[in-house]
This record gives C-alpha cells, structure tokens and sequence, in this order.
C-alpha cells in the first residue's frame, strides 16, 4: 500500500455501518503470522481477532462509524486485507448486511498518494513518454513541411 517507509507511511479511512450489533473491521498486512495464518484456517473468530494489525471498536446497527488509521511500515510496503468479523453471538452468525466506503492513500503529493507503491512513477512516466512523442510528431510535421517547399512532393518515394 504504502510508497514510504517509516512512521505514518500512509493512511486507512473509512465510513461503515452494519445490520447486526457488534461487528468489527479487522486489518491484516501480508505478513504469514497475520493473513496468511487467519485465511481459510479454522481458528474461532476471537483466535482470529489476535493476528490483526488494527481491529476496530464494535460497529452497531443504524450507527455509521467514521474509522482512520495511520499506517506506518518500518521494513518495506506491504499488502493490506480489510476484513468485515461478524463474531456470532450466541451461536446465530445468520446474514449480515455492511455498507462501506475504505480508502488507502500514500503520503505525498498529487502524483503518489492515490497510486499503489508497485505503480509509483507511471504517470510521470507516461507524461515524459507523450512529451517525447509529442516533439518527434512536431519535428516529423516539419520535415513533411520542408520536404514539400524543397521539393515540390509532399513524400520521399514520390521524389
């Protein structure tokens, strides 16, 4: 997620509500003692709850919870996994319905905090990339042009 490395690397905002009391947001990173242990294992919800990396307070019915979180990365970037824990209360998960809107933002300016750490540079890349194209199609245009009053022809073949 995050481009820096070091304190408030980045940053997680959120807005959620749920349907069933209690629910809670859980982030995990790419690490194996976090998502990779907690994925598709068959640990309860509480044993699932000890390798998040934030877990946020219970999200109640009818309420929105407004959620930030500073994301700081000490070693490098990493993938982060949001995940919605509806812990069953006396025995009954039954359906739940969350309403969300998350984002992840890098610190920086314009040109890195909307953008992945895998994707940093793109769109300076694709800037310089059309500026290069766009003074070889200028000069191109002008040789047509010289070509034309030296030559009468508007192509090298026809000459």
């Amino acid at each position: 997620m995050s481009q820096t490395v070091g304190m408030n690397s980045g940053q997680f905002s959120g807005k959620f509500s749920s349907s069933k009391p209690n629910m809670q947001l859980a982030m995990y990173d790419d690490q194996k003692i976090s998502w990779e242990e907690v994925y598709g294992s068959s640990m309860s919800c509480n044993e699932k709850k000890k390798h998040a990396r934030w877990l946020s307070p219970p999200v109640q019915p009818g309420q929105t919870t407004d959620i930030q979180v500073a994301v700081s990365e000490h070693i490098h970037p990493r993938w982060w996994f949001v995940v919605a824990l509806n812990c069953p209360q006396h025995g009954s998960p039954g359906r739940t319905a969350l309403n969300y809107h998350i984002e992840f933002t890098n610190n920086g300016g314009y040109f890195s905090n909307q953008y992945s750490w895998n994707e940093q540079g793109l769109c300076q890349m694709y800037l310089s990339c059309f500026v290069v194209a766009a003074v070889g199609l200028g000069l191109h245009i002008r040789s047509l042009e010289k070509l034309r009053t030296n030559t009468g022809k508007i192509h090298p073949i026809v000459r």
